[in-house]
């Protein structure tokens, strides 16, 4: 049974007519699976979710520990990007803070209020054209960032998620293969070509802002969720200051090549993507100051796409994991949809029926 969050047995947050009238927008959920109810306990659990009474959807609450040592702490990059002015930027891909809960007698932590997304490639893409669409976002959506120097440190495969309705009954925010009761698995009613969703830049844990231009950007490694970037292969007892803009490139470069290109231990390769090699090897070359910047890339990526008939965008693509049984069971209602999509006319690019 859901009941209203408290903040003293909540986020250790003391009750007040101000604390108790923001947090009285939400409830939280309990879950038959068992999963933590709403509590933060430190060091066990970072983040939590609960449900927004006003509309129903559900939230998640991501507790910050404050760290003096970053020039750009996560809650005021991830406020920045959220500001009113540059949500209105369409290039702008990066996740939207609801909220900032903060209790008033201890400034180590503050709890980020955002909304609930999804893992990107989860369900898997059914055509060439959606796996553009999600190339064309993650790229600008980097591009908007480093336009605003700001260098996300992590720019890899986890961090980019998705705000998407292809689940009408919802999912467990901790358990997304899980429907949102956790009595059954998640199941997706629509593609991404009929819902087409937003790819969106999260966790800016890492992340750096250069606010002064006349500033060189530099600074010290950090070691995210890639480890495999060439720059910081060498042991480093007294690590020295880098450029993390290039490094940035390399994230995504390796994103595209492991989750698309080429299958390895943890996921298979797709076909149909093979017009992206060219750019992603530029993208993950050894030596950071022969990789393209964000804007070369996207250059480079709106070139490619512009190339791409629209039969080639519309087919199917195979997991290398693939057998001819699921196959021919997903081959027969692609091909309807296929039809379906030709007679009205929908962009075999998916957000751009959103777009224009």
């Amino acid at each position: 049974m859901a009941r209203q969050l408290r903040m003293a047995s909540f986020m250790w947050l003391p009750a007040s007519p101000a604390i108790e009238a923001k947090l009285g927008a939400f409830v939280d959920i309990q879950s038959s699976a068992g999963a933590n109810d709403g509590l933060f306990e430190r060091g066990l659990y970072w983040w939590t979710y609960a449900t927004r009474i006003s509309d129903g959807k559900v939230v998640i609450l991501k507790r910050i520990e404050k760290n003096e040592l970053v020039s750009g702490t996560e809650t005021e990059i991830a406020c920045y990007v959220s500001l009113s002015a540059l949500q209105d930027e369409p290039d702008n891909h990066s996740v939207r803070v609801l909220e900032v809960l903060r209790k008033p007698s201890d400034e180590s932590f503050e709890v980020l209020v955002m909304p609930l997304l999804r893992p990107f490639d989860s369900p898997r893409f059914e055509t060439v054209g959606e796996g553009v669409d999600f190339f064309l976002q993650a790229f600008k959506g980097l591009q908007f960032l480093h336009r605003h120097r700001i260098a996300h440190r992590d720019s890899t495969g986890p961090n980019i998620m998705m705000d998407c309705e292809l689940f009408p009954d919802g999912w467990h925010p901790k358990k997304p293969h899980m429907n949102r009761e956790y009595t059954g698995p998640a199941k997706p009613v629509y593609t991404r070509t009929q819902k087409p969703p937003r790819y969106l830049w999260i966790d800016f844990g890492l992340s750096a802002h250069f606010r002064d231009p006349n500033n060189p950007p530099v600074y010290l490694p950090a070691h995210g969720t890639d480890k495999t970037a060439p720059e910081f292969q060498e042991e480093m007892e007294n690590p020295s200051s880098y450029d993390p803009f290039p490094t940035d490139i390399y994230y995504l470069g390796n994103l595209v090549r492991t989750y698309f290109l080429d299958a390895n231990k943890k996921r298979p390769g797709i076909s149909g993507f093979e017009f992206m090699r060219p750019l992603m090897q530029d993208m993950i070359k050894d030596d950071p100051k022969e990789r393209p910047d964000i804007n070369e890339c996207v250059a480079r990526l709106d070139d490619i796409v512009s190339s791409l008939p629209t039969w080639k965008l519309r087919t199917q693509v195979v997991y290398s994991t693939d057998n001819i049984f699921g196959y021919i069971l997903r081959f027969i209602p692609y091909i309807f949809r296929l039809f379906t999509y030709a007679l009205l006319d929908v962009p075999a690019i998916p957000s751009r029926q959103v777009t224009g």
